[in-house]
């Protein structure tokens, strides 16, 4: 199981973060990914920048940071009534500025805020000048003072405040290496500020280490009001402040700023816990680890209530009294109890010694135990949750941005890691062995099962996919009739079937995975959801049909696809012609027209009786384009359509309307991938329409256009086919590929290079013949094909 980061660690995360977004704001991963620090610590940074992207608003960092290249311009002499003496630092906001009064008779050395241009609309400033008038008001020791402020000549709205001669809360910590006691101190004093701040109806909105001052004295100063807000109501309309989108520190800033919801006093509690950490980040007290904990727990309602109450905890380990935070448990508070009384407790333990001894180890023994229960349990948790949120809702929120590919890489291979760990688990609940299984077979459609955009990891995915179906057959056997377990199997099942059939080079395996998932669905469909599993029914149906033209059953395949077409008919017309109906219609309308064209090719069928279908796939497929929430994924469905319509166009010899097809198949393969390179998926699909669309070429009379085509499908399967020797489906598409370029070459009149290419074809193929006997049609159809254009042109 992973450990729980230490604070030290996760404040590191945190600053290392800070560097990435300051240092290298145009690509802070790739800044993370080359820090000196722990991969714990990476991780961690990566986690918390992916959060922080998913926020809207703009960081401010709060007080201002020397070297900080936030705004570049120069440093004006005056703003408003007082003169500018030297800048402080920059931060995300604008600039700080230390100054004093252009007409003041005594010194009055304050530091002025100024706002860059363009951070902030019309609408905007006017609620900085009513907030400004609300911050004037706080005056607390330890709430640096807000003076005034206005509008500079150019119109840059600014804050004049208390100029604090000190150091921000990280430095202090850092450089005076302060005692436990001398820091809980200072957090007491913090923790009195913001609720003074609260009881005036002030949120600060963005606490940070940044925003706390240590003076010479050793007293803190809170800084940055200038954001802050009233609290907002739970229940009303939430319109927003003006300021708050800039009041977001990764790290810092409660989950529930991040959707934009109402904003409480509970977000500046959050920051409180956050910044308790940081305090005591190389101490290890787990009393105090947890008052942070609770103060800064992810949902408001499990926080302390008030500043208040997180002070009184810190105020209660001070004094040795029960950490509420901590435990309630009676052995606890005894054992406090103890700690604060010490002589006289010691006098009657002396005393009663022999008699509770050993019923008091019990006791403390019974509660080391359960503590450490619990945290491994919360770390169990912990895990589980990170794995399904980087399978699911991570990993979806990357599919569709161009360029991830890499990142959802490592997120795959993290997420393995992490259902191992999850999988060693003895005496895990049903509940959880289910989410493991679902988790399993997510983890290998992202890996490399073969029905939409995945990583092209192939070997990986079958293992994964394998260990799901197993673990959901185990399931099952426990609790026969679940409906969760049986969709679970049926998922795994369903997505083994296209597996086995596409990438495994196993038909027979993949028709009765297929069928199995078709009936595990229907059973769904007479007791839940009809319509949606009446719907996924059909679809391993049609998945289960296809495999047999590869077993020598086409047209058993023909038929079957046939009856599943006249099903989704009438499943449309009583549900509708939804997205998903429109894609299945499209799905057994392809099919059947490969499956017929395969018949075809091999003597048993017709081709023109395959083209209406292959015709009625690419309309359906365009009408699904037009209402698919994932358009990339249906573009991808219509590509492949159309390469399937241009072999049926070009056994029927209309090579032209053939190639019209495989060019608007190649324009959208080459566009999806001009988006996302390392889409294994994607580079498969163009690598086949280049393959047919050379030969298609070749018998249109176009030697150079036909052979720089062939060479480069030809080039991009032979780097695949050497990359991954074991892969019996990579390895079948190249020696297809090795034909089929064969045969290009010897329509263009090269015999020799024809030969060679044959020859190498047929070798592969023996090859493979005995690893693991071939499938009926590659044995009956493809082997005496190279036989015959090895005896033409050899």
């Amino acid at each position: 199981m992973t450990r729980r980061l230490a604070p030290a660690e996760e404040l590191a995360a945190l600053e290392l973060l800070e560097d990435a977004l300051d240092g290298q704001p145009d690509d802070p991963a790739a800044y993370i990914a080359r820090a000196d620090a722990s991969s714990a610590v990476r991780d961690r940074a990566g986690q918390l920048l992916a959060a922080s992207q998913g926020m809207t608003g703009i960081r401010t960092g709060a007080a201002a940071l020397p070297g900080d290249v936030a705004d570049n311009r120069p440093a004006p002499t005056r703003i408003g009534d007082y003169c500018v003496i030297r800048l402080l630092g920059r931060g995300g906001m604008g600039a700080v500025y230390l100054g004093e009064r252009v007409d003041a008779d005594f010194d009055h050395v304050v530091a002025i805020k100024l706002i860059k241009p363009g951070i902030l609309s019309h609408d905007m400033i006017q609620r900085f000048r009513r907030e400004r008038q609300i911050m004037a008001k706080l005056r607390h020791p330890h709430i640096a003072q807000l003076y005034d402020g206005g509008e500079a000549d150019d119109g840059s709205p600014y804050i004049v405040m208390e100029h604090v001669d000190g150091v921000s809360l990280a430095h202090w910590l850092e450089q005076a290496r302060p005692d436990l006691d001398r820091r809980l101190a200072l957090m007491l004093q913090i923790c009195d500020a913001v609720e003074f701040a609260h009881q005036n109806l002030i949120i600060h909105r963005d606490l940070t280490p940044g925003n706390v001052l240590v003076n010479a004295r050793g007293d803190a100063k809170l800084i940055d009001f200038g954001i802050a807000r009233p609290p907002v109501d739970r229940d009303a309309p939430q319109a927003g402040s003006a300021l708050s989108k800039l009041s977001l520190t990764p790290g810092f800033a409660a989950p529930e700023r991040a959707t934009e919801g109402a904003v409480t006093t509970l977000v500046d509690v959050y920051a409180l816990g956050r910044i308790l950490l940081r305090m005591i980040d190389d101490i290890r007290q787990p009393e105090l680890e947890a008052i942070a904990h609770k103060a800064s727990d992810d949902a408001p309602e499990r926080r302390h209530a008030s500043a208040a109450l997180l002070a009184a905890d810190i105020s209660a380990f001070r004094a040795g009294h029960p950490v509420a935070a901590y435990s309630d448990k009676p052995a606890y508070r005894l054992g406090k109890y103890v700690r604060r009384h010490r002589l006289p407790v010691a006098l009657a333990g002396l005393a009663a010694f022999l008699l509770v001894g050993g019923l008091a180890g019990m006791t403390l023994a019974y509660r080391d135990a359960e503590q450490a229960r619990a945290e491994a349990e919360r770390r169990f948790t912990q895990v589980r949750e990170l794995s399904n949120f980087m399978l699911f809702d991570l990993y979806d929120a990357l599919e569709h941005v161009p360029g991830t590919t890499k990142a959802m890489n490592d997120i795959a291979d993290r997420a393995r890691h992490y259902l191992d760990v999850l999988s060693r688990t003895r005496g895990a609940p049903t509940a959880l062995r289910l989410e493991a299984a679902v988790a399993y077979k997510r983890l290998a459609d992202v890996l490399g099962t073969p029905s939409g955009a995945n990583l092209g990891r192939r070997e990986e995915a079958g293992e994964a996919l394998s260990i799901a179906v197993a673990q959901m057959r185990a399931l099952l056997a426990d609790h026969p009739g679940d409906p969760a377990i049986v969709t679970g199997l049926a998922e795994a099942l369903h997505s083994q079937a296209l597996f086995d059939f596409i990438a495994g080079d196993r038909s027979a395996e993949a028709h009765a995975s297929g069928e199995e998932a078709a009936t595990l669905f229907q059973s769904l469909a007479s007791t839940g959801d009809r319509e949606r599993y009446a719907g996924k029914a059909i679809d391993a149906r049609i998945d289960a049909a296809a495999p047999l033209s590869w077993i020598d059953r086409g047209e058993e395949a023909a038929g079957r696809l046939r009856q599943i077409r006249s099903d989704v008919d009438r499943h449309i017309a009583t549900y509708g012609r939804t997205p998903d109906n429109l894609k299945r219609l499209a799905h057994v309308q392809a099919t059947a027209a490969e499956v017929l064209g395969r018949l075809a090719d091999a003597g048993k069928g017709d081709y023109a009786a395959a083209l209406p279908d292959a015709d009625g796939a690419i309309r359906a497929y365009d009408a699904y384009l037009l209402v698919a929430d994932k358009k990339d994924g249906a573009r991808r469905s219509l590509a492949i359509a159309l390469l399937k319509r241009s072999l049926i166009l070009y056994s029927l010899e209309r090579d032209r309307a053939a190639l019209a097809d495989l060019d608007r198949a190649e324009q959208i393969a080459r566009e999806q991938i001009g988006r996302d390179p390392r889409d294994d998926g994607l580079v498969r699909i163009l690598n086949s329409i280049l393959e047919q669309k050379a030969i298609t070429l070749a018998y249109l009379g176009r030697k150079d256009h036909a052979v720089r085509t062939a060479q480069e499908s030809l080039g991009a399967k032979r780097q695949r086919a050497q990359a991954l020797p074991q892969d019996r489906g990579v390895q079948r598409e190249y020696a297809g590929n090795l034909l089929l370029v064969g045969r290009v070459f010897e329509i263009v009149g090269d015999r020799r290079g024809a030969c060679r290419l044959y020859r190498e074809a047929q070798a592969l193929f023996g090859t493979l013949d005995r690893q693991r006997p071939l499938a009926d049609y590659d044995r009956q159809v493809v082997t005496r094909d190279i036989a015959a254009f090895i005896a033409r042109t050899c």
